[in-house]
């Protein structure tokens, strides 16, 4: 793997939360280099990390609303008809 793809991947990894120790045995990188790195690209990561948090927020809404939507229909098979 390229460095750059290396770094990028390694970027993702951080944003998902993965430990130093747990991106080493994934990339193959020495852990003080991912250090460096990361102190390097702390905005990037933060940025990836707000990223995913709102993916995980817009699915979790979705699916909440869905949910919603499904017991308003059992509860009220009116609602469908009107609703939807």
């Amino acid at each position: 793997m390229k460095e750059q793809e290396t770094i990028d991947k390694f970027l993702q990894l951080r944003a998902e939360g993965k430990s130093f120790d747990k991106i080493v045995k994934l990339l193959n990188v020495s852990k003080p280099t991912l250090i460096k790195w990361g102190n390097n690209y702390l905005g990037e990561i933060a940025k990836l990390k707000e990223i995913r948090y709102e993916q995980i927020l817009e699915k979790y809404k979705l699916t909440q609303e869905d949910r919603l939507i499904r017991l308003a229909k059992e509860l009220n098979p009116k609602y469908a008809l009107e609703k939807h």
